[in-house]
């Protein structure tokens, strides 16, 4: 079901454990739908011949957007990013703190549609079905 991916692109993704590496990932970014709730999967990325393919055995990461306490585009420099022109943005929840280096442009929409999905409130009312993001949340019900 492509359409339940809303975005999805290349990353990399800073290994902590291992000198603050960078290791390329391949990012999905999926809705909530009848295949699974709102997440972001990784997939280790493979270039083969210059086209990205995706390996569907390795392991999978997946981080729940619910389980999204905060998410940020880094300052310049915050980061050695692993090439020129990219920008650095951090996924926190509970219990990890995901570090990716995406190009510039890219960066600052992985973090905008994050937090569009991460952080939207439902309001259920006998009328009508109400969405915002907790950042517009300056709506009173009386």
């Amino acid at each position: 079901d492509m359409d339940t991916h809303r975005k999805q692109g290349e990353v990399y993704l800073q290994h902590q454990k291992h000198g603050e590496k960078w290791k390329r990932y391949w990012l999905a970014l999926h809705l909530a739908s009848r295949h699974g709730v709102a997440r972001l999967e990784l997939s280790e990325a493979v270039h083969e011949r210059s086209t990205v393919v995706v390996r569907r055995h390795p392991e999978r990461k997946v981080v729940r957007l619910a389980d999204c306490v905060t998410v940020v585009k880094l300052p310049p420099h915050a980061e050695a990013c692993p090439g020129e022109n990219m920008a650095a943005f951090c996924v926190e929840t509970e219990d990890k703190k995901l570090v990716f280096a995406a190009e510039k442009e890219s960066c600052g929409e992985w973090v905008d549609i994050i937090c569009n999905i991460a952080f939207q409130v439902w309001i259920f009312s006998d009328m009508f079905l109400f969405h915002t993001t907790i950042q517009n949340f300056g709506v009173r019900f009386y």
